[in-house]
């Protein structure tokens, strides 16, 4: 399920940015042939939002590094230990908290 919402996130954010393109180029196109063109202003407008919409929610949904250590409490000390698992080919991280 989470990698169809993955997918359905990207998708959209692909339309995002391509109907922005789409919007900012057909108003142009306008606004170059008259610049009293209100639609063609209308046009870019929105392209312009979409393109900064498409840009913030991009840099929202992006991950970032996760700190583990904000999850253990007072007197307790963030451990981590991480092993090569040449079945995968990949690192695994094990964390935990451990008492000082």
């Amino acid at each position: 399920m989470e990698i169809i919402l993955k997918v359905v996130g990207s998708v959209f954010l692909v339309a995002i940015a391509l109907a922005s393109m789409v919007a900012i180029y057909v108003g142009g196109e306008n606004v170059f042939h008259s610049h009293n063109d209100k639609k063609g202003w209308a046009f870019v407008g929105g392209g312009v939002i979409g393109i900064i919409l498409f840009i913030s929610i991009a840099v929202y949904v992006t991950p970032r590094g996760m700190d583990n250590s904000e999850h253990c409490g007072p007197g307790t000390e963030y451990r981590e230990s991480r092993h090569y698992n040449p079945s995968t080919r990949s690192t695994h991280t094990d964390w935990w908290c451990e008492a000082k």
